[in-house]
């Protein structure tokens, strides 16, 4: 076999080797594309993976319907198409929600996670009574106003001095809690602890709420009307 006949043999088998090699990525790249198209059809079209159940966990003022309504998912829609901070957002709206978390779960379950703002007084609105947290955020008591909290009489209805008189509340001892019935307060420099049994406690200010708390509960026991904890560093029973 000649030189040149040799090279035109090893010439023809590269290029049929190239074909193959073609042919095969053509393949590959096909079955690939079929299986992408499958899944993205089964994740996101199939009524295996969609939404059948909403489940709620957390509430206690609340009732799981409530969380559920505010969520608004549809039964039936893709579970790949539920946006989980959407439905955050839509959840933590909800005046007694502190924050929310909402995951999916295979094949189709949104699962939502609430934490509940905790109450520390009652007060009175031209709505109905309300509960109000710690940082002075108001919202609807859900089926009954709890019994044990006590009740904030503030004028004017003002939300900064609704929020001093809240802070304080959120400081109480538990002997204060349990003791205390009412807050009244004309101005956020005028917060008074209304005691059963016992002297009232006038706070004056929000500033050092923990401390004063604590310093009028060590005085709880002492024959007076007022126990002045408004400079806590210098309290007077009178």
């Amino acid at each position: 076999m000649s030189t040149a006949t040799r090279f035109d043999s090893y010439r023809d088998e590269r290029r049929r080797r190239r074909a193959r090699g073609r042919a095969r990525r053509v393949v590959i790249i096909a079955a690939v594309l079929l299986v992408v198209g499958v899944l993205g059809y089964v994740v996101g079209f199939s009524p295996a993976l969609v939404v059948r159940q909403v489940t709620v966990e957390g509430t206690s003022v609340l009732t799981p319907a409530q969380v559920g309504e505010a969520a608004a998912i549809p039964q039936g829609t893709p579970l790949v198409r539920v946006s989980e901070s959407v439905i955050g957002e839509r959840v933590a709206a909800l005046p007694a929600v502190r924050r929310a978390t909402v995951s999916r779960e295979l094949p189709g379950t949104v699962r939502i996670v609430v934490t509940e703002r905790t109450p520390v007084l009652v007060t009175a609105t031209e709505e109905g009574p309300r509960l109000v947290d710690a940082d002075g955020a108001a919202f609807p008591p859900g089926d009954k106003v709890p019994d044990d909290l006590p009740v904030a009489a503030v004028q004017g209805g003002d939300p900064r001095l609704l929020a001093s008189v809240a802070r304080v509340a959120g400081a109480l001892t538990p002997e204060l809690r349990d003791r205390g019935r009412e807050l009244r307060a004309s101005s956020r420099d005028d917060i008074t602890l209304v005691v059963d049994g016992r002297p009232d406690v006038f706070f004056g200010s929000s500033d050092d709420a923990e401390l004063k708390a604590q310093v009028a509960t060590a005085l709880l026991s002492q024959k007076g009307r007022t126990i002045d904890v408004s400079a806590p560093g210098n309290p007077v029973v009178r």
